[in-house]
């Protein structure tokens, strides 16, 4: 029931969900315990009739479990388990029956039961036997196949997915839990009468899972020092816990009869639509060691002497692994920088040059320090304020402080206040968004003369009055038109109206106009509308889903969080469904450094050992062959230009940077430079490392 990153990195070396991100791609797969998957638009015959569609697993029956773990406590053994379709559905139920507090529960129990939690459907007037039943018919299976019952129609089968794919959706040895863990555990809640340890997974009458549920903690705090008691695991991943001390870390180790054997087969980018390029890991690792060290001269000085291997070091201690001190030059000799800073904590992770890898899977987040304000605005019909209400949702529930004006209230008076509260509340390192739906329409450029289609573009109040693009371009450069700039270096300007195209030169450095042409970065820009032959586009409503067909596809059903992913995917979704044409074409300007992201948080899994190795690497040799060739060079020209998050992204070809030192999730001409400096270079193949 892992719901943080630090207690993620060790689950996901020992456990295994159903499905797991597939490289650095948060939208592509690689099957784990389930070989194949897909979804069903309706219920199966044994769903509840309320089902609106079922995501199905076709289960990896015979995967064995760990047999063993923590030698650091003795003789720690028990029977040989071996995966089954009842394994997967109990996991999931005793999830959903242990809905404690501020639990991740809450990410299946929207989808499965339409609710926060089991409370929720108590609320609803449900007693325990039924909010049980329902529990159980959430999740069902067979002898091989094990499926989801999807309440909510509103919820993607991609979005459900990628949730599965989280730690807290882990499996176990239902039989496991039985045999060793209830005889041996503690009581874990002293309200009710008798020892309850852990649920069974016996539904019986449907009453009695009631004494696992409601606690106001995670079941692993009361337990002491936070562990299972007495701190064992049971899972199918590739290493087994050998060691765990809460004080100061914990180590795993080889699990020789893995399933999926060794070394790893994966990840292997690009992904599909593409053709894999094949390239692999060519090594493992058999012990993996987190330590907790708290001082970072230790941290530093071990890093330097070859005594660890990977660390996160503060950029204002970065220095010291650099070239004359200076954290934009080269590395020093023996060490790379394995990623650019990591919001929030403003940590950079170091690595001797021996231990090559894939190693996280990081998510674009807003930094913890940033505040986060929006105004949104929808105007006129129903149509524009679904639009408007589909935009708040999605930014209240990722904890924006969102000002709504909608129909009637969006008087030019009430847009012009909300603006004002937007640049007075929104600093430097704060996010700042706009949203408009609703009327547009375009005039003869009126002073200052500056646009090269001799028309100016405005947006329509509900009071008729109107906001030119003029407006918008003071309004990102601070302190010159009647209301305070916004000075926020993360600004966003999403404009689902007629004509909307042409205030895309808001931020445009290139376009012909004086006064856009100091327009400053730190600001990205969506249209509805404004094609390639100009910025007379209009913006089509849909009456099917309710709302206008950009912000549907923007905001609805949208399985990314940053704009940059969700403008591509609608426009995806647009061109299927006919309506990017030469009426409507939607445009993005994006001067934003980075991926303008609207989730909150952050999260990095950490190391995933499966996919490391040691080995003395040399920069450019990409298949990991021994020698840097063509055909390495070939792969690097290939993949040249593209960066972390593009479809045809290859993290293996990103072998160096001229700053970094080594990845810098981009590949760019430096990694060409390298790769071909070190031609013909071979190195001493790969041996397995001793027991």
């Amino acid at each position: 029931m892992c719901y943080d990153t630090a207690s993620a990195e060790l689950i996901l070396n020992v456990y295994e969900t159903l499905i797991s991100f597939d490289g650095e791609r948060s939208d592509r797969f690689m099957s784990l315990l389930a070989e194949a998957w897909g979804w069903y638009f309706g219920p199966f015959p044994s769903s509840p009739p309320y089902t609106n569609y079922t995501v199905w697993f076709k289960i990896r029956v015979g995967v064995p479990f760990h047999t063993w773990c923590r030698s650091d406590l003795g003789d720690y053994h028990w029977s040989q388990y071996y995966l089954t379709t009842a394994d997967v559905e109990y996991s999931f139920e005793r999830l959903l029956v242990h809905d404690y507090i501020g639990g991740p529960q809450l990410a299946l129990y929207e989808p499965l039961l339409g609710v926060g939690g089991a409370l929720g459907l108590s609320e609803q007037g449900l007693s325990v036997p039924e909010i049980g039943y329902r529990i159980d018919s959430a999740v069902q299976s067979n002898v091989t196949h094990v499926w989801f019952n999807i309440i909510d129609g509103n919820y993607q089968p991609i979005e459900f997915v990628k949730t599965l794919a989280q730690p807290f959706c882990a499996v176990l040895s239902r039989q496991w839990i039985i045999d060793y863990v209830i005889p041996n555990g503690p009581d874990m809640n002293d309200a009710v009468p008798g020892v309850q340890v852990d649920w069974d997974g016996n539904w019986g009458d449907y009453t009695g899972w009631g004494a696992y549920w409601g606690w106001f903690y995670s079941p692993l705090d009361q337990i002491p020092l936070g562990v299972a008691f007495p701190g064992v695991t049971c899972g199918t991943g590739p290493y087994v816990l050998d060691r765990y001390n809460p004080t100061n870390g914990w180590s795993v180790v080889q699990y020789n009869d893995y399933w999926r054997g060794w070394p790893a087969r994966g990840p292997s980018p690009p992904y599909w639509p593409q053709s894999s390029s094949g390239i692999r890991p060519a090594g493992w690792v058999k012990r993996f060691t987190v330590q907790r060290i708290s001082s970072w001269e230790t941290i530093i000085a071990m890093l330097l002497a070859g005594n660890i291997d990977l660390a996160p070091v503060p950029e204002e201690r970065a220095s010291a692994l650099h070239q004359d001190g200076n954290v934009y030059g080269p590395t020093v000799d023996g060490i790379r920088l394995v990623m650019l800073p990591i919001p929030p904590s403003g940590l950079r992770c170091y690595m001797r040059s021996w231990v090559n890898g894939w190693f996280y899977s990081p998510l674009y987040t807003i930094p913890f320090n940033s505040r986060k304000f929006a105004l949104v605005v929808g105007v006129a019909d129903r149509i524009m304020i679904n639009d408007a209400m589909s935009v708040y949702y999605k930014l209240a529930k990722a904890g924006w402080n969102v000002r709504v004006l909608l129909g009637w209230t969006a008087t030019y008076d009430n847009i012009m206040a909300g603006l004002n509260w937007l640049a007075n509340n929104a600093g430097l390192n704060d996010y700042a968004l706009f949203y408009f739906s609703g009327h547009g329409d375009n005039i003869t450029d009126q002073p200052p003369i500056d646009e090269i289609d001799t028309l100016d573009e405005r947006i329509v109040t509900y009071d008729g009055q109107t906001i030119s693009d003029d407006f918008f371009t003071e309004l990102v450069r601070p302190g010159i038109f009647p209301i305070n700039g916004i000075w926020s270096n993360h600004l966003a300007i999403i404009l689902d109206s007629c004509y909307s195209g042409g205030f895309i030169r808001i931020i445009d450095a290139h376009n012909f106009g004086g006064q856009q042409l100091n327009a400053r970065d730190g600001a990205i820009i969506l249209t509805a509308a404004g094609g390639i032959e100009g910025d007379n586009d209009t913006a089509y409503e849909s009456f099917f889903h309710d709302r206008s067909q950009f912000t549907y596809h923007l905001f609805v059903n949208n399985p990314y969080t940053d704009l940059e992913s969700m403008f591509n995917y609608a426009i995806d979704k647009m061109l299927t469904c006919g309506f990017c044409d030469d009426f409507q074409v939607p445009l993005i300007n994006d001067r934003y450094n980075g991926n303008y992201t609207l989730a909150g948080g952050f999260s990095v899994f950490g190391v995933y050992a499966y996919t490391m190795w040691k080995w003395s690497y040399i920069d450019g040799d990409v298949n990991f062959d021994g020698k840097v060739s063509m055909s390495d060079i070939v792969a690097v020209v290939t993949y040249f230009g593209n960066y972390f998050g593009t479809q045809n992204w290859n993290f293996w070809c990103d072998v160096s940077a001229q700053q970094a030192g080594w990845r810098d999730s981009r590949i760019s001409m430096g990694d060409i430079i390298v790769a071909a400096s070190n031609f013909g270079k071979t190195s001493i193949p790969w041996q397995q490392p001793p027991p």
